[in-house]
């Protein structure tokens, strides 16, 4: 038997799902490099929270800034502070995970 494209149905379309678009950009990858190293991190906008559970400590908001022209994510906690460049996610995950385990290098 042959086919035209006039016998040729579209398939059906399939059912609409409620879902929420990928978001992706540096606070979502800074988020999951966290979560790499077993942190609860927290994308909020183009800052994170991150906690570590069972450590005593509070959440720490890793924020965007400045610092003298290089783009940095900085945090602090109880006088204490952290920054890393924003340039460099995987190693700016690793710092922000000690300083949020209570041990900042």
């Amino acid at each position: 038997m042959t086919m035209t494209l006039a016998t040729l149905s579209p398939p059906p379309c399939p059912p609409p799902r409620l879902h929420r678009p990928a978001v992706s950009g540096p606070a979502h990858e800074l988020a999951a490099a966290l979560a790499s190293y077993g942190v609860t991190a927290v994308p909020e906008g183009d800052s994170v929270r991150a906690w570590i559970d069972g450590t005593g400590t509070s959440w720490v908001r890793a924020v965007p800034a400045d610092d003298g022209g290089q783009r940095v994510w900085l945090w602090r906690r109880k006088g204490k502070t952290g920054s890393h460049p924003r340039g460099n996610i995987p190693d700016a995950a690793a710092k922000l995970t000690r300083f949020v385990a209570g041990n900042p290098p």
